[in-house]
């Protein structure tokens, strides 16, 4: 499967870094940040919502092939956070990754129909954890799997408010 280990790093953009949620509209994508330099939300043009981040040494077919990764793409996130130790460094947009899903099955159709693509031996990359910050004391909370709709207790203790509706 030559050419289809591409990394996220690879196809990722470079967006702005903002400790705190832009003043009116916003053109493009920026990470909101924590005090600690990690991601803490994806502002764009349609609003705002938590970053899906993953290691910038994550191969796409990784993104691509993975049902966590795809059902916070269809909720609506407009992309995943790209990370080296922790802190942002870039970000692949939903197109992107509908290219590159594109572009990995083109690759393979014919071939391997029908046959687990999982080299043996390759270790599954955990689903990333959405990350949030809490818009009543601005802490940043994990969670395995978020839904707008459901309720959530913060790590500080109360209920958790998303920033974006603060």
């Amino acid at each position: 499967m030559a050419g289809s280990a591409r990394l996220v790093s690879e196809v990722m953009a470079d967006v702005p870094v903002v400790a705190s949620l832009p003043e009116g509209a916003v053109e493009g994508l920026s990470v909101l940040v924590d005090v600690d330099g990690g991601a803490a939300g994806l502002v764009g043009p349609e609003g705002a919502g938590p970053a899906y981040a993953v290691a910038a040494d994550t191969p796409v077919a990784a993104v691509v092939s993975s049902p966590d990764v795809l059902g916070v793409l269809v909720e609506g996130a407009p992309g995943i956070v790209v990370t080296r130790e922790g802190r942002p460094v870039g970000v692949v947009t939903v197109q992107v990754l509908r290219d590159e899903l594109q572009r990995i099955t083109a690759s393979v159709a014919g071939r391997q129909l029908g046959s687990d693509h999982t080299t043996y031996g390759e270790r599954a990359r955990p689903a990333p954890a959405a990350r949030i910050r809490c818009g009543v004391c601005g802490l940043t909370n994990e969670f395995t799997r978020f839904s707008r709709a459901k309720t959530y207790r913060c790590r500080g203790g109360h209920a958790f408010r998303p920033y974006w509706q603060t």
